[in-house]
Protein backbone atom coordinates (compact mmCIF):
# COMPACT_ATOMS: atom_id res chain seq x y z
CA UNK A 1 0.00 0.00 0.00
CA UNK A 2 1.63 3.27 -0.84
CA UNK A 3 0.53 6.74 1.11
CA UNK A 4 -1.01 9.45 -1.20
CA UNK A 5 1.41 12.35 -2.08
CA UNK A 6 0.01 15.70 -1.29
CA UNK A 7 0.68 18.49 -3.77
CA UNK A 8 3.29 20.59 -3.44
CA UNK A 9 0.38 23.72 -2.66
CA UNK A 10 -1.81 21.71 -0.36
CA UNK A 11 1.00 20.98 1.73
CA UNK A 12 1.93 24.75 1.40
CA UNK A 13 -1.25 25.47 2.62
CA UNK A 14 -1.69 23.12 5.02
CA UNK A 15 2.07 24.06 6.81
CA UNK A 16 0.94 27.81 6.82
CA UNK A 17 -2.70 27.23 8.40
CA UNK A 18 -0.74 25.84 11.42
CA UNK A 19 -0.76 28.51 14.62
CA UNK A 20 3.07 29.58 15.15
CA UNK A 21 4.22 28.60 18.74
CA UNK A 22 3.19 32.52 20.61
CA UNK A 23 7.24 32.91 22.38
CA UNK A 24 6.09 35.34 25.12
CA UNK A 25 3.64 32.92 25.87
CA UNK A 26 6.52 29.99 25.87
CA UNK A 27 8.64 32.43 28.04
CA UNK A 28 6.02 33.11 30.56
CA UNK A 29 4.80 29.31 30.55
CA UNK A 30 8.42 28.29 31.40
CA UNK A 31 8.69 31.09 34.15
CA UNK A 32 5.50 30.60 35.84
CA UNK A 33 6.16 26.53 36.20
CA UNK A 34 9.45 27.09 37.49
CA UNK A 35 8.31 29.57 40.53
CA UNK A 36 5.85 26.72 41.21
CA UNK A 37 7.82 23.87 41.38
CA UNK A 38 10.08 25.91 43.56
CA UNK A 39 7.50 27.40 45.57
CA UNK A 40 5.95 24.20 46.16
CA UNK A 41 8.82 22.23 46.89
CA UNK A 42 9.30 24.79 49.66
CA UNK A 43 6.01 24.59 51.02
CA UNK A 44 6.26 21.11 51.16
CA UNK A 45 10.11 21.58 53.33
CA UNK A 46 8.32 23.65 55.30
CA UNK A 47 5.77 21.76 56.21
CA UNK A 48 7.53 18.91 57.02
CA UNK A 49 9.90 20.87 59.43
CA UNK A 50 7.00 22.52 61.33
CA UNK A 51 5.16 18.69 61.79
CA UNK A 52 8.49 16.92 62.90
CA UNK A 53 8.50 20.83 65.17
CA UNK A 54 4.81 19.48 66.48
CA UNK A 55 5.23 16.28 66.99
CA UNK A 56 8.69 14.69 66.97
CA UNK A 57 10.40 17.83 68.98
CA UNK A 58 10.69 18.33 72.57
CA UNK A 59 9.93 22.19 72.04
CA UNK A 60 7.11 24.30 72.36
CA UNK A 61 3.94 23.84 70.21
CA UNK A 62 4.04 27.21 68.79
CA UNK A 63 7.60 26.74 68.30
CA UNK A 64 6.12 24.70 64.59
CA UNK A 65 4.02 27.85 63.68
CA UNK A 66 6.45 30.07 61.92
CA UNK A 67 7.54 27.00 59.42
CA UNK A 68 3.88 25.79 58.80
CA UNK A 69 2.37 29.57 58.64
CA UNK A 70 5.40 29.94 55.73
CA UNK A 71 4.17 26.60 54.28
CA UNK A 72 0.38 27.50 54.41
CA UNK A 73 1.43 30.88 52.03
CA UNK A 74 3.63 28.86 49.57
CA UNK A 75 0.78 26.90 49.51
CA UNK A 76 -0.99 30.07 48.36
CA UNK A 77 1.26 31.49 46.13
CA UNK A 78 1.43 28.20 44.30
CA UNK A 79 -1.84 27.92 43.25
CA UNK A 80 -1.70 31.30 41.84
CA UNK A 81 1.31 30.66 40.11
CA UNK A 82 -0.89 27.90 38.69
CA UNK A 83 -3.05 29.88 36.90
CA UNK A 84 -0.44 31.83 35.31
CA UNK A 85 0.83 28.08 34.17
CA UNK A 86 -2.74 27.24 32.90
CA UNK A 87 -3.14 29.93 30.99
CA UNK A 88 0.20 30.59 29.34
CA UNK A 89 0.16 26.64 28.23
CA UNK A 90 -3.11 27.49 26.63
CA UNK A 91 -1.65 30.94 25.27
CA UNK A 92 1.50 29.59 23.12
CA UNK A 93 -0.97 27.80 20.41
CA UNK A 94 -3.37 31.38 20.98
CA UNK A 95 -6.29 29.06 21.84
CA UNK A 96 -7.40 31.97 24.28
CA UNK A 97 -9.38 34.92 22.68
CA UNK A 98 -7.40 38.13 23.95
CA UNK A 99 -10.60 39.39 26.26
CA UNK A 100 -9.93 41.89 28.80
CA UNK A 101 -10.99 41.31 32.61
CA UNK A 102 -12.09 44.13 35.29
CA UNK A 103 -13.39 44.19 38.45
CA UNK A 104 -16.52 46.05 39.13
CA UNK A 105 -19.18 45.47 41.50
CA UNK A 106 -19.31 45.40 45.51
CA UNK A 107 -19.22 41.90 46.04
CA UNK A 108 -16.13 41.07 45.96
CA UNK A 109 -14.73 43.93 48.34
CA UNK A 110 -17.80 43.45 51.06
CA UNK A 111 -16.79 39.95 51.51
CA UNK A 112 -13.18 41.16 52.08
CA UNK A 113 -14.34 43.45 54.65
CA UNK A 114 -16.66 41.36 56.53
CA UNK A 115 -14.04 38.01 56.62
CA UNK A 116 -11.47 40.24 57.40
CA UNK A 117 -12.20 41.15 61.27
CA UNK A 118 -13.21 37.90 61.87
CA UNK A 119 -9.55 36.34 60.55
CA UNK A 120 -8.31 38.64 62.73
CA UNK A 121 -10.29 38.32 65.80
CA UNK A 122 -9.92 34.36 65.54
CA UNK A 123 -6.59 34.14 64.26
CA UNK A 124 -5.38 36.69 67.50
CA UNK A 125 -7.19 33.82 70.29
CA UNK A 126 -5.65 31.06 68.45
CA UNK A 127 -2.15 32.11 69.64
CA UNK A 128 -2.21 31.54 72.65
CA UNK A 129 -4.18 27.67 72.00
CA UNK A 130 -1.06 26.05 71.72
CA UNK A 131 -3.06 22.58 70.90
CA UNK A 132 -4.76 24.41 68.24
CA UNK A 133 -2.90 27.29 67.03
CA UNK A 134 -0.87 24.72 64.04
CA UNK A 135 -3.38 23.63 62.82
CA UNK A 136 -6.03 26.69 62.65
CA UNK A 137 -3.99 29.43 62.13
CA UNK A 138 -2.41 28.76 59.13
CA UNK A 139 -5.64 28.75 56.74
CA UNK A 140 -6.31 32.39 58.95
CA UNK A 141 -3.19 33.45 58.49
CA UNK A 142 -3.56 33.28 54.35
CA UNK A 143 -6.96 34.99 55.09
CA UNK A 144 -5.54 38.20 57.08
CA UNK A 145 -2.89 38.78 54.77
CA UNK A 146 -4.99 37.81 51.63
CA UNK A 147 -8.06 40.14 52.03
CA UNK A 148 -6.58 43.13 52.83
CA UNK A 149 -4.70 43.10 49.43
CA UNK A 150 -7.64 42.15 47.45
CA UNK A 151 -9.22 45.24 48.86
CA UNK A 152 -6.43 47.39 47.85
CA UNK A 153 -6.23 45.66 43.98
CA UNK A 154 -9.95 46.45 43.67
CA UNK A 155 -9.02 50.00 44.88
CA UNK A 156 -6.61 50.23 42.55
CA UNK A 157 -7.99 48.31 39.15
CA UNK A 158 -11.45 49.01 39.40
CA UNK A 159 -13.40 49.61 35.98
CA UNK A 160 -9.78 49.48 34.82
CA UNK A 161 -9.71 46.87 32.10
CA UNK A 162 -6.50 45.23 32.74
CA UNK A 163 -6.01 43.04 30.16
CA UNK A 164 -6.89 38.86 29.33
CA UNK A 165 -6.17 36.62 31.86
CA UNK A 166 -2.86 35.09 31.25
CA UNK A 167 -1.95 38.97 31.03
CA UNK A 168 -3.34 39.22 34.58
CA UNK A 169 -1.92 36.66 36.16
CA UNK A 170 1.38 36.67 34.32
CA UNK A 171 1.74 40.46 35.78
CA UNK A 172 1.03 38.44 39.37
CA UNK A 173 3.48 35.42 38.78
CA UNK A 174 6.16 38.41 38.12
CA UNK A 175 5.54 40.58 41.57
CA UNK A 176 5.20 37.20 43.07
CA UNK A 177 7.94 35.25 42.86
CA UNK A 178 10.41 36.47 39.66
CA UNK A 179 10.49 40.22 41.39
CA UNK A 180 11.55 38.84 44.76
CA UNK A 181 14.03 36.52 43.45
CA UNK A 182 16.01 39.51 41.73
CA UNK A 183 15.61 41.36 44.65
CA UNK A 184 16.85 39.15 47.29
CA UNK A 185 19.81 38.54 45.17
CA UNK A 186 20.61 42.28 44.29
CA UNK A 187 20.23 42.88 48.23
CA UNK A 188 22.29 39.70 48.98
CA UNK A 189 24.96 41.35 46.95
CA UNK A 190 24.72 44.81 48.68
CA UNK A 191 24.86 43.29 51.84
CA UNK A 192 28.17 40.96 51.34
CA UNK A 193 29.72 44.32 49.72
CA UNK A 194 28.73 45.59 53.31
CA UNK A 195 30.49 42.81 55.27
CA UNK A 196 33.36 42.95 52.94
CA UNK A 197 33.95 46.65 53.70
CA UNK A 198 32.93 46.55 56.81
CA UNK A 199 35.84 43.85 57.73
CA UNK A 200 38.39 45.88 55.61
CA UNK A 201 37.78 49.24 58.17
CA UNK A 202 37.53 46.81 61.40
CA UNK A 203 41.00 45.54 60.47
CA UNK A 204 42.51 49.15 60.87
CA UNK A 205 40.93 49.74 64.21
CA UNK A 206 42.82 47.41 66.42
CA UNK A 207 41.29 48.60 69.60
CA UNK A 208 37.83 47.90 68.61
CA UNK A 209 38.66 44.31 67.16
CA UNK A 210 40.28 43.69 70.90
CA UNK A 211 37.12 45.10 72.19
CA UNK A 212 34.96 42.28 69.91
CA UNK A 213 37.22 39.43 70.82
CA UNK A 214 36.66 40.17 74.01
CA UNK A 215 32.80 40.30 73.80
CA UNK A 216 32.78 37.15 72.13
CA UNK A 217 34.22 35.67 75.33
CA UNK A 218 31.78 36.58 76.90
CA UNK A 219 28.76 35.85 75.35
CA UNK A 220 30.36 32.45 75.19
CA UNK A 221 30.33 32.52 78.93
CA UNK A 222 26.54 33.81 79.87
CA UNK A 223 25.10 30.06 78.47
CA UNK A 224 22.64 31.68 76.15
CA UNK A 225 21.06 34.11 78.78
CA UNK A 226 18.75 36.23 76.27
CA UNK A 227 19.29 39.32 78.54
CA UNK A 228 22.33 39.04 79.59
CA UNK A 229 23.30 38.79 75.97
CA UNK A 230 21.17 41.81 74.91
CA UNK A 231 22.77 43.80 77.82
CA UNK A 232 26.33 43.54 76.12
CA UNK A 233 24.88 43.55 72.72
CA UNK A 234 23.14 46.50 72.71
CA UNK A 235 25.71 49.44 73.15
CA UNK A 236 27.51 48.03 69.78
CA UNK A 237 23.81 47.76 68.28
CA UNK A 238 23.36 51.47 68.84
CA UNK A 239 26.83 52.58 68.14
CA UNK A 240 26.59 55.75 65.46
CA UNK A 241 28.19 54.43 62.85
CA UNK A 242 26.00 51.69 62.81
CA UNK A 243 23.33 53.15 63.13
CA UNK A 244 23.91 55.30 60.14
CA UNK A 245 25.37 52.35 57.99
CA UNK A 246 21.20 50.46 58.98
CA UNK A 247 19.19 53.74 57.93
CA UNK A 248 21.20 54.08 55.14
CA UNK A 249 20.75 50.94 53.42
CA UNK A 250 17.29 50.39 54.49
CA UNK A 251 16.13 53.69 53.98
CA UNK A 252 17.65 54.05 50.63
CA UNK A 253 19.01 50.70 49.20
CA UNK A 254 16.83 48.88 49.48
CA UNK A 255 14.00 51.25 47.70
CA UNK A 256 16.41 51.93 45.04
CA UNK A 257 16.69 47.85 44.35
CA UNK A 258 12.92 47.43 45.20
CA UNK A 259 11.32 50.14 43.18
CA UNK A 260 13.17 49.37 39.90
CA UNK A 261 12.34 46.03 39.83
CA UNK A 262 9.34 45.06 41.50
CA UNK A 263 7.45 46.36 38.19
CA UNK A 264 9.43 43.44 36.28
CA UNK A 265 6.13 42.55 34.95
CA UNK A 266 5.47 46.35 33.08
CA UNK A 267 8.95 45.81 31.79
CA UNK A 268 8.11 42.42 29.90
CA UNK A 269 4.87 44.58 28.19
CA UNK A 270 7.44 47.58 26.75
CA UNK A 271 6.61 46.66 23.40
CA UNK A 272 2.47 46.28 23.60
CA UNK A 273 1.46 49.78 23.47
CA UNK A 274 0.28 50.24 27.01
CA UNK A 275 -2.06 53.14 27.66
CA UNK A 276 -1.29 55.11 31.25
CA UNK A 277 -4.16 53.21 32.91
CA UNK A 278 -3.68 50.07 31.23
CA UNK A 279 0.11 50.13 32.77
CA UNK A 280 -1.34 51.69 36.23
CA UNK A 281 -3.46 48.43 36.47
CA UNK A 282 -0.40 46.19 35.50
CA UNK A 283 1.83 47.69 38.44
CA UNK A 284 -1.34 47.06 40.92
CA UNK A 285 -1.08 43.37 39.72
CA UNK A 286 2.90 43.31 39.86
CA UNK A 287 3.27 45.32 43.61
CA UNK A 288 0.05 43.00 44.76
CA UNK A 289 1.49 39.73 43.99
CA UNK A 290 5.23 41.24 45.51
CA UNK A 291 3.33 42.56 48.67
CA UNK A 292 1.62 39.07 49.18
CA UNK A 293 5.28 36.99 48.84
CA UNK A 294 6.71 38.94 51.20
CA UNK A 295 3.75 39.82 54.11
CA UNK A 296 3.20 35.96 53.76
CA UNK A 297 7.28 35.43 54.31
CA UNK A 298 7.97 38.04 57.11
CA UNK A 299 4.06 37.87 58.97
CA UNK A 300 5.00 34.12 60.48
CA UNK A 301 5.86 35.15 64.06
CA UNK A 302 2.98 33.16 66.47
CA UNK A 303 3.79 35.51 69.32
CA UNK A 304 3.85 38.86 67.31
CA UNK A 305 1.22 37.62 64.74
CA UNK A 306 -1.38 40.11 65.03
CA UNK A 307 0.70 42.95 64.74
CA UNK A 308 3.12 41.54 62.16
CA UNK A 309 -0.07 41.22 60.16
CA UNK A 310 -1.58 44.68 60.82
CA UNK A 311 1.74 46.37 60.31
CA UNK A 312 1.92 44.24 56.84
CA UNK A 313 -1.30 45.82 55.95
CA UNK A 314 0.40 49.17 55.38
CA UNK A 315 3.49 48.25 53.85
CA UNK A 316 1.27 46.51 51.25
CA UNK A 317 -0.74 49.91 50.79
CA UNK A 318 2.81 51.40 49.98
CA UNK A 319 3.95 48.69 47.45
CA UNK A 320 0.89 48.35 45.84
CA UNK A 321 0.66 52.32 45.22
CA UNK A 322 4.57 52.61 44.12
CA UNK A 323 4.78 49.93 41.49
CA UNK A 324 1.39 51.23 40.08
CA UNK A 325 3.01 54.44 39.66
CA UNK A 326 5.81 53.28 38.44
CA UNK A 327 3.52 51.33 35.81
CA UNK A 328 1.33 54.03 35.05
CA UNK A 329 4.52 56.40 34.53
CA UNK A 330 6.11 53.77 32.18
CA UNK A 331 3.51 53.45 29.77
CA UNK A 332 3.14 57.48 29.51
CA UNK A 333 7.20 57.09 28.55
CA UNK A 334 6.89 54.28 26.00
CA UNK A 335 4.00 55.78 24.10
CA UNK A 336 5.01 59.96 24.85
CA UNK A 337 8.72 59.56 25.35
CA UNK A 338 8.04 61.81 28.94
CA UNK A 339 10.98 59.38 30.42
CA UNK A 340 11.84 62.88 32.80
CA UNK A 341 8.48 61.98 34.46
CA UNK A 342 9.61 58.42 34.71
CA UNK A 343 12.54 59.51 36.66
CA UNK A 344 10.88 62.19 38.88
CA UNK A 345 8.21 59.17 39.58
CA UNK A 346 10.83 56.68 40.47
CA UNK A 347 12.68 58.66 42.98
CA UNK A 348 9.44 59.74 44.39
CA UNK A 349 8.74 55.91 44.85
CA UNK A 350 12.15 55.89 46.25
CA UNK A 351 11.26 58.86 48.78
CA UNK A 352 8.05 57.41 49.96
CA UNK A 353 9.09 53.59 50.61
CA UNK A 354 12.61 55.15 51.91
CA UNK A 355 10.56 57.30 54.72
CA UNK A 356 8.23 54.06 55.18
CA UNK A 357 11.38 52.03 56.27
CA UNK A 358 13.12 54.78 57.98
CA UNK A 359 10.25 55.07 60.43
CA UNK A 360 9.81 51.27 60.72
CA UNK A 361 13.63 50.99 61.92
CA UNK A 362 13.12 53.58 63.89
CA UNK A 363 9.88 51.30 65.90
CA UNK A 364 12.43 48.71 65.70
CA UNK A 365 15.32 50.43 67.47
CA UNK A 366 13.09 52.17 70.14
CA UNK A 367 12.63 48.88 71.16
CA UNK A 368 16.04 48.07 71.94
CA UNK A 369 17.07 49.11 76.03
CA UNK A 370 17.78 52.72 76.06
CA UNK A 371 21.40 52.78 75.76
CA UNK A 372 23.32 55.68 74.66
CA UNK A 373 22.66 59.40 73.40
CA UNK A 374 21.57 57.59 69.56
CA UNK A 375 18.70 55.66 71.38
CA UNK A 376 17.24 59.12 72.79
CA UNK A 377 17.43 61.10 69.32
CA UNK A 378 15.83 58.33 67.74
CA UNK A 379 13.55 57.45 70.53
CA UNK A 380 12.11 61.00 70.16
CA UNK A 381 10.75 59.47 66.35
CA UNK A 382 10.14 56.31 67.49
CA UNK A 383 6.87 58.14 69.81
CA UNK A 384 5.67 59.26 66.52
CA UNK A 385 6.85 56.93 63.93
CA UNK A 386 3.01 54.70 64.20
CA UNK A 387 1.38 57.79 63.70
CA UNK A 388 3.43 58.60 60.52
CA UNK A 389 3.02 54.94 59.22
CA UNK A 390 -0.54 55.40 59.10
CA UNK A 391 -0.59 58.46 57.94
CA UNK A 392 1.33 57.10 54.59
CA UNK A 393 -1.12 54.23 54.57
CA UNK A 394 -4.01 56.29 54.47
CA UNK A 395 -2.32 58.54 51.67
CA UNK A 396 -1.35 55.38 49.87
CA UNK A 397 -5.02 53.85 49.73
CA UNK A 398 -6.14 57.75 48.59
CA UNK A 399 -3.54 57.68 45.79
CA UNK A 400 -5.12 54.09 44.57
CA UNK A 401 -8.56 55.86 44.71
CA UNK A 402 -7.67 59.22 43.26
CA UNK A 403 -5.38 57.41 40.64
CA UNK A 404 -8.41 54.90 39.95
CA UNK A 405 -11.32 57.47 39.59
CA UNK A 406 -8.56 59.49 37.42
CA UNK A 407 -7.80 56.67 34.99
CA UNK A 408 -11.37 55.38 34.59
CA UNK A 409 -13.29 54.60 31.75
CA UNK A 410 -15.62 57.79 31.36
CA UNK A 411 -19.24 56.71 31.61
CA UNK A 412 -20.25 57.17 28.16
CA UNK A 413 -17.49 54.96 27.39
CA UNK A 414 -19.02 51.74 29.64
CA UNK A 415 -22.46 51.68 28.06
CA UNK A 416 -21.20 49.04 25.67
CA UNK A 417 -19.37 47.17 28.55
CA UNK A 418 -21.42 44.31 30.49
CA UNK A 419 -22.51 45.57 34.12
CA UNK A 420 -23.40 42.97 35.84
CA UNK A 421 -20.59 40.66 37.18
CA UNK A 422 -17.47 41.09 39.07
CA UNK A 423 -15.48 39.81 36.37
CA UNK A 424 -16.59 41.80 33.46
CA UNK A 425 -15.48 40.47 29.45
CA UNK A 426 -14.54 43.21 27.07
CA UNK A 427 -13.55 44.02 23.42
CA UNK A 428 -10.04 42.08 22.25
CA UNK A 429 -7.43 43.61 23.40
CA UNK A 430 -5.18 45.76 21.27
CA UNK A 431 -2.08 46.51 23.06
CA UNK A 432 0.15 43.60 22.19
CA UNK A 433 1.09 40.17 23.72
CA UNK A 434 0.37 38.39 27.03
CA UNK A 435 3.50 38.23 29.80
Amino acid sequence: MTLPILPAEESRTSSSSRPKLHTPSLIQFVLSLVALIFTWGIAFLMALTGLFQRFASSGAPLDALPFLLTSAGAVLIGFLLLLSVVYSWRGMNRDLSRRAVRLDGWLLPLLAILLLPLAMLLGNWLTGQDQLAWLLLPPLHILAIGLPIVLLVYLGIRKIPVGSSQRLWGLFASGSFLAPALIFAVEIMGIITLIIGGAIWLSTQPELLAELRSLADKLQQLDSNPELIQGLISPYLTRPGLVIVAFAFTALFVPLVEELLKPIGVWFLAGASLTPAAGFAAGVLCGAGYALFESLGLANSGDLWAGLVIARMGTASVHIFTTALSGWALAIAWKQNRYLLLGVIYLFNVLLHGIWNAFTLTVVISSLPRVGNVYLRIARFGEIAPYILVGLTLLTCAGLLVMNHRLSPHPTQEDALETSGIILPVSKETDGPDI
